[in-house]
């Protein structure tokens, strides 16, 4: 998964910074922030991450081809503090 920050106005999605991605690729938009100065109006890292893992877009962790790391090599990188 990649975040990109980005604009939008209303219209369009302006990437704030280069992605390397050269073919389709499904999306997800999240607005952290609401036009509202209440905090109630805006959204929780709870529903953030709710709306995440309803979405399917994390559906590539179930698969087992993109399991490329093994628990020793976890715990290789685990001693060396990474």
């Amino acid at each position: 998964m990649v975040s990109v920050r980005a604009l939008y106005d209303g219209h369009q999605l302006q990437l704030l910074e280069k992605v390397n991605i050269h073919s389709t690729q499904e999306v997800i938009v999240v607005f952290p922030y609401l036009d509202s100065n209440t905090p109630d109006d805006d959204i929780s890292a709870i529903e953030i991450a709710n709306m995440v893992q309803d979405s399917g877009a994390l559906g590539f962790l179930a698969n087992e081809q993109e399991d490329i790391y093994s628990d020793e090599d976890i715990k290789q990188l685990m001693a060396c503090g990474l």
